[in-house]
């Protein structure tokens, strides 16, 4: 056979060979043909499509900034002013309050707790005698602790009094008389507590609060302690000194006789009662 194939012409081989495929059952190729293409609407190419932006949102170098949100500052509560118009601060608790007839009340004096500011009360008591006085400071008795009270059994130290003692007064008349003490009365004394030491001409002397009261029975030319002046005429002598000196006891004390005047001697000297109603 191969003796053969090399004699015969090459047109001659190819012949052979598909027929050797022919008798293997191998089918030989077909040479594939071009179809026709289909009259009409051409069929259109599709495109591939770019989903859309969401709505809003710009892209490329023209689109537009995003706006910051910017943070609110909540409205103020109605009412309340700020900057340099704001009213100013309410008065404090503790400014004078008005009297009876409106005016401010700067001058100390009172009738009753409602004239005073708030945090001090009436002192309606001697020396005090109607004016204004913080509370819970204690309220100055005027008499220091060692001052002599003159009885019908001698002079008691002021400290020893005790309601029933008796000592001596005056009556309305002016007249000496012996009474029995209604009320007695001390307290601590404050911090700073001043005195006036009064010295009299004949040698007598006394300390007590500037506001305690001279006796009004004996009509002296002084309500006061605090009014007595040097050279003043006063409980049958003369005024030699009356000067003001701190108070270094601890109490200060007071008396009240029964009688027309609630007038006491003490230490000599003739004095009225800071107890007396006023």
């Amino acid at each position: 056979m191969s003796q053969l194939t090399r004699s015969l012409p090459p047109l001659a081989l190819l012949v052979l060979a598909l027929g050797c495929k022919i008798e293997e059952g191998t089918t030989p190729p077909v040479a594939p043909t071009t179809s026709p293409t289909p009259t009409g609407t051409p069929t259109a190419t599709p495109t591939a499509t770019t989903p859309p932006l969401p709505t809003g949102t710009a892209t490329g170098p023209t689109a537009p900034q995003t706006a910051t949100p910017t943070a609110t500052t909540p409205p103020l509560p109605t009412g309340v002013a700020t900057g340099p118009t704001a009213p100013p601060a309410k008065p404090d608790a503790g400014a004078p309050k008005a009297d009876a007839g409106g005016a401010t009340n700067t001058s100390g004096k009172c009738a009753a707790d409602a004239d005073c500011p708030t945090g001090q009360h009436c002192a309606l008591g001697m020396p005090l005698n109607g004016k204004c006085w913080k509370n819970g400071t204690p309220e100055p008795m005027c008499l220091a602790s060692d001052t002599r009270i003159a009885t019908p059994k001698g002079e008691v130290l002021v400290r020893d009094i005790t309601p029933g003692t008796e000592v001596w007064t005056l009556d309305k008349n002016g007249a000496k008389v012996a009474a029995k003490v209604g009320s007695v009365g001390n307290i601590p004394a404050p911090i700073g507590h001043q005195m006036v030491h009064v010295v009299m001409s004949d040698g007598r002397g006394v300390f007590a609060s500037p506001k305690h009261p001279t006796c009004a029975a004996a009509k002296p030319g002084a309500a006061t302690v605090a009014d007595l002046a040097r050279g003043s005429a006063f409980d049958r002598a003369l005024v030699s000194t009356a000067d003001r000196a701190p108070y270094t006891g601890t109490d200060t004390y007071d008396l009240l006789p029964e009688g027309d005047t609630g007038c006491y001697w003490a230490n000599g000297v003739l004095l009225g009662s800071t107890l007396a109603p006023r």
